[in-house]
């Protein structure tokens, strides 16, 4: 047997023992089956409840000093807005660079070659030679002779392999150290490597002993190795007469230099030089899409990150400064320094800086002058090298605590994403009709506010039942803040209530779901005409939510009205605690015992809410109610004054009777439709108190017919 039919029996069984019954019965003088037509009734119980019995005064509901009720939903940080959600100061002063090293010096080179007029004679005929190693020393005649070719010489040219010069020069100095004139010499470089001729033979005309002339190779556009040939002819001498002979002191000297070498590629050793397409003096403009202009970033603490890294083995030291960025009214000036190969990351403190942005009269803002000059070395080894190869300097603010930022942070809006809010009450809404309207709901916005920017707050709040749009109408809110560096911080708050708001429309719809958006906009008058707003460092906005809900208000026939199974029916409902199976044997259920019931309800009420009911036994196979039950006047609503307060308990008295037509008809029934109605006292508004009581009396009168069957024993 369920528990349903089991708490049926149980509480007949009580009534019988506790009522009045008219016959008195010996069990185990029965047998068989016996009828039974008793009257019984339940003794009459009752009590009395406040409210505040019932529900106590928590972090939601609240009690007033006059006890009256509210409703109380706080939401702490529901609305936060952070500097980095307008303005990413690492971002902000951010640079990066990437430029080809271009051409690179190299170092100048002298090498000299000697040829003596031992080494002179010794290309010439016979007779003349024995007749310069006889005359050594002394004085005499100086024969003439004519052309004569030198024994070529080999040189190896310091600081590089091979490469190829975008300018330079080598410069050949011809000093006569014979005592005469030679008619003229030819000389001629030659790139070892291939025999190529570098540039072309430099030719020096008739000079006179002891006179020093020079020529130019220009080496632009050339290739050469480091191994070079010298290759010296004579065009001959007239000779002289009573002149000094020393075949060791006396010759001709040439002094073979390399100056202005730029080199586009190859491989050479690189001396330390700063790189001239990266000796720059510029203005960093801080472009952006939001319309941000900033005239001036004062820094607490943080670090200026410069990174260095080339494709190349070089070693190289970076030195930035930043003109208009002071500390103590000194310029910031640093430097980093990037080992052989390697790639280097280093930061600069910048802490205790002022930046200013407005040095440009036509663009007072945004723009931050800086210079910066890169020196290359290869630590003296030769190294590959290609002026296309690049070196990239990035540097940026990094770790920052910014004490304040000045300027114009743009007319941006941004969307607040739509969500809705499923209540989770739309079965329950669904089966309510009528009317609530709630005299001053509220929900408050309280906020501290850093940001020195005004914000408007557009709210966009729908309420949805059945298709049906229920909209806030709240108007856009612009909040209060900061102006200067002296008062940082604001407070203040925004309502929305009936004054300014449907928020009651919404309330009163009764949706089963809310969609809430909206917007947040900046500068929402457009720009100010000037950069007075201010960002501090710790800059926010904090918004706590609190819902307000006074328990004053006026119901107008707010009906419930559900359909339910028929738990009388043991037929159609054997899930429903009437079946069959679990009651007699004969298939009866507890309801086949009742022919009539009477219930008195005597109510003191002292909440200003009426109740009335109706129950309907419907038939669903034929859409036909059966039998209606209405109870109009279940409970009647208190009195109020002007105020919306009760006065005085209301007292009611209804008769409740379940007739033997009504348990007939609930043999037939599949469905039961039950309705409640709910009004307040009146067409104003009324109150809720926690000292209102309501008191009960309830008896119930039952006539049953009860079948007895005494059970054979084994």
């Amino acid at each position: 047997m369920k528990k349903r039919d089991l708490f049926f029996i149980i509480s007949l069984v009580g009534l019988l023992l506790g009522g009045c019954v008219k016959e008195t019965y010996n069990i185990d003088k029965i047998s068989g089956d016996v009828s039974l037509s008793p009257t019984f009734g339940l003794p009459a119980f009752s009590g009395v409840v406040t409210l505040e019995d019932v529900v106590g005064e928590n972090d939601t509901i609240v009690f007033d000093a006059d006890k009256f009720v509210r409703f109380v939903f706080s939401a702490d940080s529901a609305f936060n807005v952070e500097v980095s959600d307008i303005v990413d100061i690492n971002t902000l002063f951010s640079h990066d660079v990437s430029e080809p090293i271009g051409v690179l010096k190299m170092s100048p080179f002298t090498e000299n070659v000697t040829y003596t007029l031992d080494e002179i004679t010794s290309e010439m005929d016979p007779v003349t030679r024995d007749y310069f190693v006889a005359n050594n020393h002394t004085t005499c005649d100086f024969p003439p002779f004519g052309f004569t070719s030198l024994q070529s010489t080999d040189l190896y040219l310091p600081n590089f392999e091979h490469v190829v010069f975008s300018e330079g020069t080598i410069d050949i100095t011809l000093t006569n150290t014979l005592p005469v004139t030679l008619d003229g010499v030819h000389v001629t470089l030659y790139d070892a490597e291939w025999y190529s001729v570098v540039g072309s033979t430099i030719y020096f005309s008739a000079i006179d002993s002891s006179e020093t002339k020079t020529a130019s190779i220009d080496l632009g556009g050339s290739y050469l190795h480091n191994s070079v040939r010298v290759e010296v002819q004579l065009d001959g001498s007239p000779g002289a007469s009573g002149v000094y002979i020393d075949l060791a002191d006396q010759g001709i000297d040439l002094a073979i230099k390399g100056k202005g070498l730029k080199v586009e590629s190859g491989r050479f050793i690189v001396p330390p030089q700063e790189l001239p397409d990266l000796i720059l003096k510029d203005t960093l403009n801080f472009e952006n899409d939001e319309g941000i202009e900033i005239e001036e970033i004062v820094v607490t603490s943080g670090n200026l990150q410069v990174i260095v890294n080339t494709d190349l083995a070089l070693s190289s030291t970076v030195s930035l400064t930043l003109p208009t960025a002071l500390r103590n009214g000194v310029p910031f000036t640093g430097s980093v320094t990037m080992e052989l190969g390697q790639s280097v990351e280093q930061e600069m403190s910048i802490d205790n800086t002022v930046i200013d942005l407005t040095v440009d009269p036509d663009q007072p803002y945004n723009l931050l002058p800086y210079e910066y000059t890169v020196e290359v070395n290869s630590a003296g080894q030769i190294i590959d090298f290609n002026s296309n190869d690049m070196i990239r300097v990035r540097y940026s603010l990094n770790n920052n605590n910014i004490d304040y930022i000045r300027g114009y942070f743009g007319a941006r809006e941004e969307e607040i994403p739509k969500d809705t809010l499923d209540l989770g009450m739309e079965g329950l809404f669904s089966r309510l009709s009528g009317s609530i309207y709630l005299a001053d709901p509220s929900i408050t916005l309280s906020y501290t506010n850093s940001i020195g920017i005004p914000f408007e707050l557009n709210m966009d709040v729908k309420g949805i039942k059945d298709n049906e749009v229920t909209s806030l109408n709240y108007a856009p809110f612009t909040m209060d803040y900061p102006i200067d560096t002296d008062n940082r911080e604001v407070t203040g708050s925004m309502s929305i209530d009936n004054t300014n708001s449907a928020i009651a429309d919404i309330i009163s719809s009764i949706p089963d779901r809310l969609i809430m958006g909206g917007s947040v906009r900046m500068y929402p008058d457009g720009c100010p005409g000037s950069r007075n707003s201010y960002l501090f460092g710790n800059s926010k906005i904090e918004g706590d939510l609190t819902f307000n809900l006074p328990l004053e208000f006026r119901f107008n026939n707010l009906q419930f009205t559900d359909t339910l199974d028929n738990f009388f029916n043991n037929k159609d409902n054997q899930n429903n605690g009437f079946n069959p199976e679990n009651d007699g044997e004969d298939g009866s259920s507890a309801v086949d015992m009742l022919d009539n019931v009477v219930m008195k309800l005597t109510v003191d009420n002292g909440f200003p809410l009426g109740l009335a009911a109706s129950i309907v036994l419907y038939d669903s196979i034929t859409s036909t109610n059966l039998y209606r039950l209405n109870l109009p006047d279940l409970i009647a609503p208190a009195p109020v004054n002007t105020n919306g307060k009760v006065i005085s308990a209301n007292t009611s008295v209804s008769t409740v009777e379940l007739d033997d037509q009504f348990f007939e008809e609930a043999r037939r029934a599949h469905k039961i439709i039950v309705q409640f109605t709910l009004n307040t006292t009146g067409t104003d508004n009324v109150k809720i108190y926690s000292d209102y009581s309501i008191g009960f009396k309830a008896a119930v009168l039952v006539d049953a017919n009860l079948v007895l069957s005494k059970k054979e024993k084994n």
